[in-house]
């Protein structure tokens, strides 16, 4: 679970923005602004859908392992007009889906339709060869996909030969995915960061919150790397509570003893809470 919904709330009267000079807290979704943090596995990623674009099959898989900012990029990916010189349409849904018509109805919102009048196979295969009528190649991205979804999609490619269609999961949902889908899928991964990726995410993230880059010293961003396995949510919950903890105790840079205390701390709100 995150540490703390609301970092000043554990802070005290000790105001650890002030401390370091920082505008907002660095390493949030809202500090990244619209485009999310480029690292070695998303540009390697991104570069390996776009050569799937570039090909004739309909189905892939993005196979990453919880916490690696899957929902991120899938955001961000719906949020583009092409990769290349591909134009596409793209739209993002996320799983699990309660029911078929659960997932129906979460498609059409995202392709712009009335869940209650067109969640229907006519209606959503009229938008998507309309989409692909104008030269554009429609994408739907599934975060987190379930059999329920799983089985929607390959549904709507056997009957949509112009749709694309990314699967997010998680390794050991990957064979399970690629069976249920019923056809050959392209496989391309989104691993954890890697250590230079690591101490690129924060140095970016303190600069665009005007901070100075070199806050977290070598040895603690070596350890925040091993402690949360490159791994973005637990990255940013553990950076942000070391700022915390090196503000708490007037520090001028943040050491690997205040990233033992984040994780230390991280470990006591994990433990369940035992009864008196």
């Amino acid at each position: 679970m995150p540490l703390h919904s609301d970092p000043l709330s554990t802070a005290g009267s000790m105001n650890p923005l002030q401390h370091w000079s920082l505008s907002h807290w660095p390493f949030t979704a809202a500090a990244a602004g619209e485009l999310p943090f480029a690292g070695t596995p998303q540009r390697q990623a991104t570069a390996d859908l776009n050569c799937w674009l570039g090909g004739r099959s309909q189905a892939a898989l993005l196979v990453a392992d919880s916490g690696c900012g899957t929902s991120t990029w899938l955001r961000w990916w719906a949020g583009s007009s092409g990769f290349g010189r591909q134009a596409i349409q793209a739209v993002v849904s996320q799983g699990p889906a309660a029911s078929p018509r659960s997932a129906w109805s979460r498609l059409a919102i995202a392709w712009g339709l009335d869940p209650l009048a067109d969640a229907s196979p006519p209606r959503l295969d009229d938008t998507v060869q309309q989409i692909a009528g104008s030269g554009i190649l429609p994408l739907w991205l599934i975060d987190r996909a379930d059999p329920v979804t799983t089985d929607l999609a390959g549904d709507l490619i056997t009957r949509n030969g112009s749709l694309r269609v990314v699967l997010a999961v998680t390794p050991a949902r990957a064979a399970e995915t690629a069976t249920r889908l019923g056809r050959p899928a392209r496989r391309f991964a989104l691993p954890p960061l890697n250590l230079e990726d690591t101490a690129d995410f924060l140095r970016q993230g303190l600069v665009a919150a005007g901070g100075r880059p070199d806050l977290f010293e070598p040895a603690a961003i070596a350890r925040l790397h091993d402690r949360s396995d490159g791994r973005f949510k637990l990255l940013v919950e553990l950076a942000q509570q070391a700022l915390i903890e090196a503000a708490r105790a007037g520090a001028q840079s943040i050491t690997v003893a205040a990233v033992e205390t984040a994780a230390d701390e991280r470990t006591r709100a994990d433990e369940p809470v035992k009864a008196a």
